[in-house]
């Protein structure tokens, strides 16, 4: 994998165009790179990008996506969720430890609580 990595790192700039005047630039031919992954982001997917995320019910893969947030940091999301309860609020996820104002700022258009009716303790 870093191989490919450093293959792809050297073949950028051959990619670049020459000095030569516009009307003689040689259009790159793609590189083949065998056993390559290529990853998409999601938020380039297109079909979950700008979806709003409810803090109560996501898994750590799909918190993952949000702006800002790791897999790592998903998963303190949901240990945070499962040993205090569910977010009354979407500012209540600044409790969790790593999630500050900047990073909460990154996402908060992007989250939901849910219902209250549905959180409510009997």
């Amino acid at each position: 994998m870093l191989l490919a990595a450093a293959i792809v790192a050297l073949a950028i700039p051959l990619a670049l165009p020459s000095r030569s005047p516009p009307s003689r630039i040689a259009v790159s031919q793609p590189i083949e790179l065998p056993n390559a992954v290529v990853v998409v982001p999601s938020f380039l997917e297109g079909s979950s990008a700008g979806a709003v995320i409810d803090l109560n019910a996501a898994s750590a893969e799909e918190l993952a996506t949000l702006p800002s947030i790791g897999l790592a940091l998903a998963e303190r999301i949901v240990a945070y969720r499962v040993e205090y309860g569910p977010f009354m609020s979407i500012e209540d996820v600044t409790h969790v430890s790593g999630i500050g104002p900047a990073t909460f700022a990154a996402f908060q258009d992007r989250v939901s609580v849910g219902s209250t009716d549905e959180q409510a303790a009997p």
